[in-house]
């Protein structure tokens, strides 16, 4: 073969789209770390415009080249990705809400771009984001935000609250096994717990810390099972994790609509959830449920009320509008089908823990946190992109 017939073989059409997306996730996923921190909105609103139209553009174009080179499973496949482009666009308008937009286009520009570039320019944003923020408090460009409970004095490290910066650390870790993957050691898996203590040591955020415990535990028991040739993925009966998203949605809504203050069992498990079933039918009160969400004032003390909805579910169902949840709890459905079915034990347990986590927690659908989303469509098969290499 000459070097012009390789040169023509070679997609580099896939490879340019592939780039330009990293790039634009990149830019889009600071422009959120900046708004998630205590540093004030020092993102350029023109520039993160600028990105949003490119991301836009591009998103269409790779849905051209997708149809040219035939690499759809089905043209189902393309109408759903443009229902799910339109539902997203539709929510923004009518709530105002960009980053549910942000979010659908990235998910869906993520198509052909290999998970592992995309997982590791998360972690390069988030690990150097944390690390700078640590510097700006130090030097006085940012502050630690202190908030004092009856757990202690908990340390928020830059970011707006504690549980935002322990739930970015989570989301580190989450994203970092998937980026190891059999790779991981025991080590790294101690230095994971380590980092989880010390996160609830100055933090006091349970869910996160329990989440993260969680993770450490089931990647230590999947590496555990593979030194004896053992894969997860082989227990059929995990594929009802497919299921969890939906299923936890289901419970926090029904829950929440017939919650009632005079019962006493609701009222101590609201407690031990610190409101957040209260809360939750608070909003449901005021906000209903509409198809295409609500702009929610949340903690506006000024209007007479204080609330938040601190629960990913109930958030989307209130929010973001029973339709665009009952997409993302599809796009779950086939993201856990995809991992499984690919035999990928270790995104197996990172997707189970990003589905316990979205209970209690309400950064689920944010960009600067849980970037999983964009495995729905990605590559995530070595053998594949290495096949292309070696063209």
């Amino acid at each position: 073969m000459t070097f012009k017939e390789r040169f023509k073989e070679i997609d580099w059409q896939q490879d340019i789209m592939q780039y330009l997306y990293l790039v634009l996730f990149v830019g889009i996923t600071i422009k959120y770390y900046f708004l998630s921190a205590a540093v004030g909105n020092r993102y350029s609103y023109g520039m993160y415009n600028v990105l949003k139209w490119i991301l836009a553009g591009v998103v269409v174009v790779n849905i051209g080249l997708t149809i040219y080179y035939k690499r759809y499973d089905s043209w189902v496949q393309i109408v759903f990705l443009l229902v799910f482009i339109g539902i997203g666009t539709a929510v923004t308008y009518h709530t105002g809400d960009v980053a549910v937009m942000d979010l659908t286009l990235l998910i869906v520009g993520a198509w052909n771009v290999p998970w592992r570039k995309i997982a590791y320019s998360y972690l390069c944003i988030a690990i150097l984001f944390q690390i700078v923020l640590m510097i700006c408090i130090q030097t006085g460009v940012s502050w630690d935000i202190i908030y004092t409970s009856e757990r202690g004095t908990r340390h928020s490290f830059g970011i707006n609250y504690p549980t935002d910066f322990a739930a970015h650390i989570l989301f580190i870790e989450i994203v970092y096994v998937t980026f190891r993957n059999k790779k991981i050691s025991y080590t790294e898996i101690a230095g994971m717990a380590a980092a989880a203590m010390l996160v609830y040591k100055y933090t006091f955020a349970r869910n996160d810390f329990l989440c993260m415990i969680l993770l450490c535990v089931l990647t230590a028991m999947v590496k555990c099972l593979q030194a004896k040739n053992i894969q997860l993925t082989n227990i059929k009966a995990l594929k009802i994790g497919a299921w969890f998203v939906l299923v936890f949605v289901l419970i926090t809504v029904i829950g929440t609509v017939f919650y009632d203050v005079g019962n006493s069992s609701y009222v101590k498990l609201d407690d031990i959830l610190q409101g957040r079933i209260s809360y939750g039918y608070q909003g449901l009160q005021k906000y209903g449920s509409q198809p295409l969400g609500a702009y929610v004032e949340e903690r506006n003390t000024v209007l007479g009320y204080n609330f938040f909805l601190d629960s990913s579910y109930i958030r989307m169902f209130i929010r973001n509008g029973w339709i665009f949840t009952a997409f993302i709890s599809y796009i779950y459905f086939r993201l856990y089908q995809k991992v499984f079915n690919h035999r990928q034990d270790y995104m197996v347990i990172a997707c189970i823990v990003m589905a316990i986590f979205g209970v209690a927690e309400h950064h689920l659908i944010e960009i600067a946190y849980c970037p999983l989303w964009m495995i729905l469509l990605s590559q995530i098969s070595m053998e594949h992109s290495q096949k292309r290499r070696r063209v």
